[in-house]
C-alpha cells in the first residue's frame, strides 16, 4: 500500500486519471500534485488509516483542471482548500465526519460547474429535518447541480424551491396574526382542483396549490410530487418551533 506520494508527480505532466484509493495516505502536501495540470480524475477514497485524511490548504491549487474527485470514506471533517477546484463537476464526500454544514456550504458554493455531489453518511445528515434543509440549501446554492446523494434533481423541484424561497420571506412572514390551527378552517372548496398541475398551468399551478396543501399535514395529496409534501411539512414545523403565526397561507403562497 502507498503511504507517501511526494514524488508521484514526477514526469507525469500528461496524466489525466489517477487512482490512489484504498492505500495508507495520511496527508496531501502542497506540492504533491504540482505539474499535473492535465489531471481530470482523482480517486483518494477509503485510505486505510485510523485518522482523518488531511491536506494543505493549497494542496489542490495545481490541479484546477480536475473534474472528478472521490474522497469518500476518509473520516474527513475539514474541507478547506477544495474551493480551488473551480472546474470540478463531480465530488464524492460520502462516509466522512462532516458535521458543519456551513463549512461545506462555503467550500462548495464557489464550485459553479459542480453537477454531481454525494454527502451521504455524514453526521450533519443524522436528523431527517436537517437532511431536508441541507438538500434545499444545496439545490438553491449550486445552480448546475443535477444529482445529489445519488438522486436526480428535477427541474420542477428547483423551480418550486426558488418560488418557495422568494415568497416565504415576502408574504408568509407577514401573516403572523393567527395561529397555525386556523389552517384547518380553510375550506376544501377554496382549494378545488388547485393540486392538479395540468389544470393550473404546470409548475405555477402546483405552487399555487401548495397553500392548500398546508391545510392538513397528514392528508395525502396525490397530485403533488413527494418533495412538495416534505418541504410543506418542514415549513410548518419550523413555524411551529419559532412561534411564528400566519393567517391565509393559501394566498400567501400564491405565485
Amino acid at each position: 500500500m502507498i503511504e507517501n506520494i511526494e514524488n508521484i508527480n514526477f514526469g507525469l505532466t500528461k496524466l489525466e486519471t489517477l487512482h490512489l484509493g484504498h492505500n495508507k495516505i495520511k496527508k496531501i502536501n502542497s506540492k504533491n500534485f504540482s505539474n499535473l495540470e492535465n489531471l481530470r480524475y482523482l480517486n483518494l477514497d477509503n485510505q486505510k488509516e485510523p485518522t482523518s485524511l488531511i491536506w494543505d490548504v493549497d494542496a489542490f491549487s495545481d490541479v484546477k483542471s480536475l473534474e472528478t474527485l472521490n474522497l469518500a470514506g476518509n473520516r474527513i471533517s475539514d474541507l478547506n482548500g477544495l474551493e480551488e477546484l473551480q472546474n470540478l463537476k463531480e465530488l464524492n464526500l460520502s462516509t466522512n465526519e462532516i458535521s458543519d454544514f456551513k463549512n461545506l456550504d462555503i467550500v462548495i458554493g464557489p464550485l459553479r460547474e459542480l453537477k454531481i455531489l454525494n454527502v451521504l453518511n455524514n453526521p450533519m445528515l443524522q436528523q431527517k429535518n436537517e437532511e431536508l434543509m441541507i438538500k434545499k440549501s444545496l439545490i438553491l446554492h449550486i445552480e448546475n447541480l443535477e444529482i445529489l446523494n445519488n438522486k436526480e434533481i428535477k427541474p420542477t423541484e428547483r423551480i418550486f424551491l426558488k418560488k418557495m424561497k422568494r415568497n416565504a420571506k415576502n408574504k408568509l412572514l407577514k401573516k403572523q396574526n393567527s395561529d397555525l390551527s386556523e389552517l384547518s378552517e380553510v375550506s376544501n372548496e377554496s382549494c378545488g382542483s388547485s393540486f392538479g398541475i395540468e389544470e393550473r398551468g404546470g409548475m405555477n399551478g402546483m405552487v399555487n396549490g401548495i397553500g392548500c396543501a398546508l391545510i392538513s399535514k397528514d392528508e395525502v395529496q396525490p397530485h403533488l410530487p413527494p418533495y412538495a409534501t416534505q418541504y410543506r411539512d418542514l415549513m410548518m414545523q419550523n413555524y411551529a418551533q419559532s412561534g411564528k403565526k400566519f393567517r391565509n397561507v393559501s394566498k400567501a403562497a400564491n405565485i
